[in-house]
């Protein structure tokens, strides 16, 4: 039976051909993990090779990615032309038309390569800014070779803790993000599953803790975790909370402490292993599929298991580590979202303020390397140490109520938990609805809506003519909506008074405003609803 694209993994692809179609830079996909990233790149690969003479290199740091990549491929075009060029792998196929190529392998030879019409690299994120780095000499290099090589990016996050987003600043690789998946759309399109959150009653103290390159030292960062009183607390809670759960990942701060949690794990009566980088490559393997078989309950790891790795059984992660790196937490907190047989959610015991730091996965708080931290953007409860919306005047697990804040008046942190959703909105019954032309020098027209609620006026932004998240996010509203998008913003007005007008609005706090996160048109509708109008 044929292979088909869902409908965001051919958007994805078409972004690409749109893209090129109006500028010559390098375009780059967001897709979180479990959004299909692989096929992607099997069927861009196949319908680019469709053009005579074309070369094609797909770089990326794991040959288990490597062989992952190619083996989609292969699911769809069993006789492409592809090779390998990898240690790892045990192929240097350097003639290859398609190549699958470890960066490790290829930094300081592909000199001697013919040159590429088109480099992709998966998990582009690790591309240091620096050219003195692998990923840095292998990538100039191809331009030297053939200045019209063509990059694409695919990551599930598009910023370095060194260097922020991955398309803005100087010596950025990629011009643009054409086109990025929402996670809350594979939610609730049933692709991936939910993701709860819970702090650890026991945290560590990160007091302590000095950062190096914008990162906590790892041996501080150990020490800090690797307590004996610590360790026991956080294993009576996982064996607590694991009760009804599968298959637990642990994500532990270092080999000693990794050692130490297995062990602790062990002596509470459950089936516990550790993979780290001095376990041999075979008893890894096999402690790994055990693990994805349902075979161990419970599998410590320490910087192994968190790019790349998949196993749908689990549904439970646990950081007994602390980061300040965004696209690191959000590579980990991946690892729970695909789905599974009997699988309904995945819970996240969190015993290092991760989630605080770094906010919802699907709306994470990326700063700037010159940004400093800021209002923590979660909050636990007391009573059962869910993890909520920092405002929350309400847990909505066990109902305890916070006490009201003070305003503050110097700005703060946007507020989240694993989930965007998760954070308390507030739904406002709509009256009425206006259009009108938006213009801003130097940037396309869009069009600005005005939700009249009461005596209360909230903005929305529609951009049909931007590229990137604004037009996804555009895109995605207007479906709601009931309408495919249309390409120009007066087309957009040109219809705006024929839209339905939704019953009610979700808005949220985003720093000093509130954001239009959602509209409904179900339930009963005030009696003037309907009214829109263009300005």
């Amino acid at each position: 039976m044929a292979i088909e694209l869902r409908h965001y993994q051919r958007a994805a692809i078409d972004s690409l051909y749109e893209y090129w179609g109006r500028e010559k830079g390098n375009p780059l996909i967001v897709a979180p993990c479990g959004a299909g990233k692989s096929l992607v790149i099997a069927f861009f690969i196949r319908e680019a090779m469709q053009y005579p003479d074309t070369r094609i290199i797909c770089m990326t740091h794991r040959k288990e990615l490597l062989e992952q990549n190619e083996a989609e491929l292969r699911g769809i075009w069993p006789d492409a032309p592809t090779g390998f060029y990898s240690a790892g792998i045990g192929r240097r196929d350097r003639h290859a038309p398609i190549l699958f190529a470890g960066i490790q392998s290829v930094a300081k030879k592909i000199h001697t390569f013919d040159p590429f019409e088109i480099c992709i690299v998966d998990e582009c994120h690790l591309i240091p800014r620096a050219q003195s780095t692998q990923y840095g000499l292998a990538l100039e290099t191809l331009k030297l070779m053939n200045p019209r090589t063509r990059f694409v990016g695919l990551t599930a996050s598009p910023y370095r803790l060194d260097s922020g987003l991955l398309h803005e600043g100087e010596g950025a690789l990629f011009d643009q993000i054409t086109y990025e998946i929402p996670v809350r759309q594979l939610i609730d399109e049933g692709h991936l599953c939910e993701v709860v959150g819970k702090r650890g009653a026991e945290v560590a103290d990160l007091s302590g803790v000095h950062r190096r390159g914008g990162e906590f030292i790892a041996a501080e960062v150990e020490r800090a975790f690797d307590r004996e009183d610590l360790t026991a607390a956080a294993c009576d809670e996982i064996v607590r909370y694991g009760a009804n759960r599968r298959a637990w990942l642990v994500f532990a701060s270092g080999i000693d402490h990794a050692e130490h949690v297995r062990d602790a794990i062990r002596e509470r009566g459950v089936d516990c292993e550790v993979v780290h980088g001095g376990i041999g490559k075979t008893e890894r393997a096999e402690i790994i599929e055990r693990f994805r078989a349902g075979r161990l309950r419970c599998l410590v790891n320490v910087d192994i298991l968190t790019i790349g790795f998949n196993a749908p059984i689990c549904d439970m992660g646990v950081l007994l580590r602390a980061t300040e790196s965004t696209a690191l937490y959000v590579q980990i907190v991946g690892r729970l979202m695909r789905t599974y047989p009997g699988k309904s959610s995945a819970l996240l015991l969190d015993f290092g303020g991760n989630v605080e730091r770094h906010g919802p996965i699907d709306r994470v708080n990326v700063r700037r390397p010159s940004e400093g931290g800021g209002e923590a953007p979660a909050k636990s409860c007391p009573e059962c140490n869910s993890l909520v919306h920092a405002s929350a005047l309400e847990c909505p697990d066990c109902g305890h109520t916070f006490p009201e804040r003070k305003p503050r008046h110097d700005g703060t942190a946007y507020a989240g938990a694993v989930m965007s959703h998760q954070e308390a909105g507030q739904w406002l019954q709509v009256d009425a609805v206006r259009y009108h032309l938006h213009k801003k020098l130097g940037k396309p027209d869009s069009v600005r809506v005005e939700y009249r609620c009461g005596i209360r006026i909230y903005r929305d932004w529609w951009t049909p003519e931007h590229r990137g998240i604004a037009r996804t996010q555009t895109v995605k509203r207007l479906w709601e909506h009931g309408i495919e998008c249309p390409r120009t913003t007066n087309e957009l007005l040109g219809i705006a008074a024929e839209l339905p007008v939704p019953a009610t609005i979700e808005v949220k706090p985003d720093g000093r405003y509130e954001r239009v996160t959602a509209v409904d048109f179900g339930g009963e509708r005030p009696a003037n609803a309907g009214k829109a109008r263009v300005a």
